[in-house]
C-alpha cells in the first residue's frame, strides 16, 4: 500500500524534471521624459524595445531610431546622435523574480550602459506583479531611472535641454512549463 503513493511522487516528479521552461517576452514601451531649458517638458516614446531575460540576466537593445516625438527640436537632436544603439544589461537579484501571485514587488538593480564607445553604470527601479495559474506565469514589468545627457549617454554639445532625463518602461514577460 504504501509504495503507491512513493510511486506516484517519482512519476511526478520524473515528469517535472523533463519540463521545459519557455521565456516570451513582449516589446517594451518606453517613455522618456526631458525638460527643456526653458522649463517645457517633452516626451519621447518607443514601441520598440527589446529586453530579454536569461534566468536572473536581463539584456537590452534600443534603436534610437524608434524614438519619436512632436517637437520638432527635439526629434532633430534625436535624428543627429551619432549612436544609433543603446545595449544594457543587469544581473538582478536571487530571488527579485518571485513566481507567486505578487502585487508590486520593487528592488532595484545596477545596469550596465553602453552607447557607441561610451559606458556607464546606474541603479534601474523595478516594479513587478505576477500573476500565476498552472502552466504560465505573467509577468508586467515596470522599470524606471534617471540617467544623465553628459555622463550617462556621452551626449556633448549644447542641447538646451537640462542633463537629467527619466525613464520608464512597460513589459509583459509569460513563463510556461512544457
Amino acid at each position: 500500500m504504501k509504495t503507491i503513493p512513493i510511486i506516484l511522487l517519482v512519476l511526478l516528479l520524473i515528469n517535472q524534471a523533463d519540463a521545459q521552461n519557455i521565456t516570451f517576452a513582449s516589446r517594451a514601451t518606453l517613455q522618456v521624459y526631458l525638460q527643456k531649458t526653458d522649463g517645457q517638458q517633452v516626451i519621447l516614446t518607443s514601441n520598440d524595445m527589446t529586453n530579454l531575460y536569461d534566468q536572473l540576466h536581463m539584456t537590452g537593445e534600443l534603436d534610437l531610431r524608434t524614438l519619436m516625438t512632436d517637437d520638432v527640436e527635439i526629434q532633430a537632436v534625436v535624428d543627429s546622435l551619432s549612436a544609433t544603439v543603446i545595449n544594457w544589461s543587469s544581473d538582478i537579484p536571487e530571488g527579485q523574480f518571485v513566481f507567486q501571485n505578487t502585487l508590486n514587488y520593487t528592488f532595484t538593480s545596477e545596469v550596465l550602459l553602453n552607447v557607441g564607445e561610451h559606458q556607464s553604470r546606474f541603479i534601474m527601479n523595478f516594479d513587478i506583479s505576477n500573476r500565476k495559474n498552472d502552466d504560465v506565469n505573467t509577468f508586467a514589468v515596470t522599470c524606471s531611472g534617471t540617467l544623465s545627457l553628459s555622463g550617462d549617454l556621452g551626449v556633448v554639445g549644447s542641447t538646451r535641454l537640462d542633463d537629467r532625463v527619466s525613464f520608464q518602461f512597460f513589459q509583459t514577460i509569460q513563463t510556461r512549463n512544457y
